[in-house]
């Protein structure tokens, strides 16, 4: 082949966890633009901003001293490599 096969896409909405096979939400980062899963239920103690854009994607952002609280359609979410067993 001349060029080499495509990067699947990272997952994305709901889906199970590789290791402990929870079920979490796949988002993608705001920072990095990569996978991050996140606990599907709402949580206050969480530290992820986690919305869903007009095309149906899961995004996340991570709380900061500049916006340290959910805007908008945001909702906490806790990050599941704080959970996962």
């Amino acid at each position: 082949m001349p060029y080499p096969t495509p990067r699947p896409p990272a997952p994305n909405g709901p889906g199970r966890c590789p290791r402990c096979l929870q079920e979490v939400i796949w988002c993608i980062t705001a920072a990095n633009r990569v996978a991050f899963a996140v606990d599907p239920d709402r949580n206050p103690d969480g530290n992820q901003a986690v919305r869903q854009d007009h095309t149906g994607r899961w995004l996340t952002r991570q709380l900061t001293r500049e916006r340290p609280s959910p805007e908008n359609d945001e909702h906490l979410h806790m990050p599941h490599l704080k959970t996962c067993p």
